[in-house]
Parts: C-alpha cells; structure tokens; sequence
C-alpha cells in the first residue's frame, strides 16, 4: 500500500465527497499534510474506518517535501475556548457597533443633504415662478403695444384711403 493519498483517493476510495473530506480535515477529525498546495492524507489513516479496500488502486506516491506540515497550525481547533469564544463574541460587538455608528452616521449626513437640496430647490422654484411672473408682464405689455400699434395701422390705412378719395374728387 502506499504511503500518502490525496483527498481525491482518499474520497473515492470511502465513497464520500471531495469537500467531506476537506471538511474533516478542516474541523481536525482526519490528520492530513500540504505539500505543494495539495493535502495527504497518511496511508495508515485508512484503518481507521471500516471500509472494503478499492478493487483497482490508482494511489500515487506525492512529491517529496520535507517537513511536512501538520494541518492543525493552519486550522483552529475543532473545539474553542470560551476565552477565545468570548474575545471572538466580543470583537464582533464592537465591529457591529462601529458599523452601526458608521451607518448611523451616513445617515444623518444624507438627511441634512437632503434638507439643503430641499432648500435649494425651493429658492430655485421661487426664483423661478420670479422670472415666469416677470415675462408673463413682459409678454402682456408687448401685446398691448402691439395692439396699440396694429390700431395705428388701421387708423393710417383708412386716413390713406380717404387721402386717395379727395384726391380723386380733387381732380375732377
């Protein structure tokens, strides 16, 4: 039998998943070494469970590297203590705290954003109606004018007409 598998063999070999296996040696139930970014598992963990041997063996001897390193001094331990528990719990308030604060902040700061849009569009508005009051005056006194003027007009055609009339009695 050889002497390291990869999760891979180990898995197919137990018929469980990839990330069962991985699992297990995360949470520390199965002892493992990485080398070369891939973790082994020692042969002689295979006795450990009570499964039939594989019929066909595709087991391959992995790259040598020494020393290897055990899993454990990358993984927590599968039981923490209340200490680190409660240092975890605790940490995890303040951040919350601090989020909140933070958010609470940005929050307070939009709302006064939105108090001074408000304000500015309400001038802008006011401002506005000002200057369409303004026009419709405007607008108001050039249609008098040129009512005023089109009168005149009116009044010179008919002057001129009449003009027309004596001077044709005139030279009779």
């Amino acid at each position: 039998m050889k002497e390291w598998l990869s999760i891979v063999e180990y898995a197919r070999h137990y018929q469980v998943s990839d990330m069962t296996v991985r699992r297990r040696i995360k949470t520390g139930r199965l002892q493992a070494v990485l080398r070369e970014g891939k973790y082994y598992i020692p042969a002689s963990r295979m006795r450990d469970f009570a499964s039939p041997p594989p019929q066909e063996s595709h087991f391959h001897q992995p790259p040598p590297i020494s020393p290897p390193r055990p899993v454990q001094s990358f993984f927590p331990p599968a039981q923490p203590q209340p200490q680190a528990v409660a240092a975890r719990s605790e940490a995890t308030a303040t951040k919350t705290q601090e989020w909140f604060l933070l958010c609470r902040e940005i929050l307070v700061k939009l709302a006064e954003k939105e108090k001074w849009l408000e304000k500015h569009i309400a001038l802008k508005e006011k401002a506005h109606e000002a200057t369409v009051a303004q026009l419709q005056v405007e607008g108001q006194a050039r249609e008098a004018h040129i009512r005023q003027l089109e009168q005149k007009v009116q009044d010179l055609q008919v002057f001129i007409q009449l003009l027309d009339e004596n001077k044709s009695t005139l030279r009779k």
